[in-house]
């Protein structure tokens, strides 16, 4: 699997999305500063990235930073969350050989005017919500922080950008990522979300959402919005680890990058759960999935595997969602 950790000039055919407009070029980074860097099309052979989020600037984080490298990811996503302090140098300097390799969302704590112009320049981004193809995978960054007057512009942004995204042939997977997660066993939701962009990731078959602000790692099965009950979601499947065509979003949360550790509380929507630093590893291969958490000692907390055939995947009508989730549904 190669890699490009080269700092002076990096060099690489990309598609970034901004407002809707898909553009080629060279990503470069230099003087400090990261541009995105991403190949697009399917490949011939699978790749992997690495997520965590909540970082912290002391030795736990330097410990998750170690064992991601160790992967010898393609990409690294920050799921927000990082230096928790005046300037983010400490983390910028924990990171810095992911290079232009590492995606990034911003977080409550990275909210200071100084600390967000850092961060948006350093990753070369002009808003905080964005877009990209990696192979064969569409990646969604989503803003969780912004002002109330820009909400609309980012859930327009998203529409556009995810209808465009599954007419696609050349993209398999859709894979959103933020911070402030849509559901969680530890009163981390960000309940205004749920509604609206549950919605829309399931009209536009969203496979997995990532999110950290909660100081633990928990996993969803396949679940879709529940008009009823909003924070308890409908489960289409109940199996713990392999999924085929899982009808529904599968939601992560792993904010253990090394600021410190949380409570999570065992919900009926949740089939895994887990109080430890560590990060999450996907492997891309064609149409299957496959994700492990792993803790900071290098053991295997969690894994599981969507294996998919698109054939399928029309037969699934959005509109009677709820109504197919409740069949499944046992609790």
């Amino acid at each position: 699997m190669k890699k490009i950790l080269a700092y002076a000039f990096i060099s690489a055919f990309f598609a970034f999305n901004v407002g809707n407009i898909f553009f080629p070029y060279s990503a470069i980074a230099q003087n400090g500063k990261y541009s995105a860097i991403a190949k697009t099309g399917n490949s011939g052979s699978g790749f992997s990235f690495v997520a965590a989020g909540d970082w912290g600037c002391g030795n736990a984080a330097e410990k998750t930073f170690s064992m991601m490298k160790k992967m010898k990811p393609e990409l690294y996503l920050g799921l927000g969350d990082y230096s928790y302090e005046d300037s983010m140098d400490c983390w910028f300097d924990i990171v810095k050989e992911a290079g232009p390799l590492m995606k990034i969302v911003v977080g409550n704590h990275d909210t200071e005017e100084s600390s967000l112009k850092d961060l948006m320049n350093k990753f070369g981004l002009d808003k905080q919500y964005y877009s990209f193809n990696y192979r064969n995978v569409h990646f969604l960054g989503l803003s969780t922080e912004l002002k109330p007057d820009e909400y609309d512009d980012q859930f327009q942004f998203a529409s556009d950008d995810l209808a465009n995204a599954t007419l696609d042939k050349k993209i398999d997977w859709i894979i959103v990522f933020q911070h402030r997660p849509l559901y969680s066993g530890s009163g981390m939701d960000i309940a205004q979300f749920r509604e609206p962009y549950h919605h829309l990731f399931e009209k536009y078959h969203v496979d997995l959402v990532l999110a950290g602000h909660a100081h633990n790692y928990e996993r969803s099965y396949p679940v879709l919005y529940n008009q009823a009950k909003p924070s308890r979601p409908s489960i289409t499947d109940h199996e713990t680890n392999q999924y085929f065509n899982p009808q529904g979003t599968i939601f992560v949360i792993a904010g253990t990058g090394g600021k410190s550790i949380e409570f999570v509380q065992v919900k009926p929507f949740l089939t895994r759960i887990y109080e430890g630093y560590g990060c999450l590893e996907v492997q891309i291969d064609g149409k299957q999935l496959r994700a492990e958490y792993y803790s900071d000692d290098d053991k295997t907390i969690d894994k599981f595997s969507i294996i998919k055939d698109n054939n399928k995947l029309n037969q699934f009508d959005s509109e009677n969602s709820i109504h197919e989730a409740a069949l499944y549904n046992k609790y």
